[in-house]
């Protein structure tokens, strides 16, 4: 935070809500935020991060609105509308308007989508690409996808945020909780990058925002950081791509 090129950038928080309140993701299911020593802990949270953090010239706003990522949202199956609605109040008493980006569509690939959770946050988006699993990642498939949840989330008024990554490949990790061994493989390369930031740019919102996974999680191959065996290929095609020049 005292780096001298901290005003070069934008940060944002993401909370990292299987650890800190359920064990792991895969705790999450059995996670209710209306119990009143889990929505404590998130409040004391929150209440951290906007004192210490939300009134930085370099956080991230949107409109104004200081911006928190809330991972693994659609694996909590319990209520979430009601405390998420409870904790905007508490922080607008202490002064802030969050803008909150769920990470609800992860998990809920390809199941109906309920709009009453839609409405706890501004924005939602999925950790991975649509859909997960060893299943069709075609762009159509992809298209088809986001475009289910654009139509259920403009109906609320709940923006998108599209992710894109450059491939994945978990299977050499170890089976972590309930979650399988494996989300499936996608083999990396530039062209799979480009075809989905293709995609990824249709779905921008108002926000103008869209997701990178990842920058650097090499144990997962998602990676664009550049590196000895791919140089700087990746931030090349991400900066051709955006730009529309090559």
């Amino acid at each position: 935070m005292s780096n001298s090129l901290i005003g070069d950038i934008r940060f944002a928080m993401l909370y990292e809500t299987g650890e800190r309140l359920g064990g792991g993701t895969g705790g999450l299911s059995r996670v209710n935020l209306n119990d009143p020593s889990t929505f404590s802990i998130i409040r004391s949270d929150f209440a951290h991060i906007a004192r210490n953090y939300f009134s930085h010239p370099s956080y991230l706003t949107i409109d104004g609105r200081p911006v928190v990522y809330i991972y693994a949202t659609g694996a909590i199956v319990t209520d979430i509308a009601a405390p998420f609605a409870k904790l905007r109040q508490y922080l607008r008493g202490l002064g802030f308007e969050p803008y909150f980006i769920g990470d609800e569509m992860e998990i809920r690939w390809g199941e109906p989508i309920d709009s009453k959770r839609l409405q706890a946050f501004d924005a939602v988006t999925g950790y991975t690409l649509p859909p997960t699993g060893d299943i069709d990642r075609s762009p159509l498939a992809v298209r088809a996808e986001y475009s289910r949840w654009r139509s259920a989330a403009h109906a609320v008024g709940v923006e998108v945020i599209p992710s894109v990554y450059p491939g994945y490949d978990d299977r050499h990790l170890v089976q972590i909780g309930e979650r399988p061994k494996s989300f499936g493989y996608v083999p990396r390369s530039t062209e799979f990058f480009k075809t989905n930031l293709e995609i990824a740019k249709e779905f921008v919102d108002k926000s103008r925002m869209l997701k990178i996974l990842s920058w650097n999680e090499w144990e997962e191959n998602t990676n664009i950081e550049p590196s000895v065996e791919d140089g700087f290929k990746y931030l090349q095609t991400l900066r051709e791509t955006l730009s529309g020049k090559s």
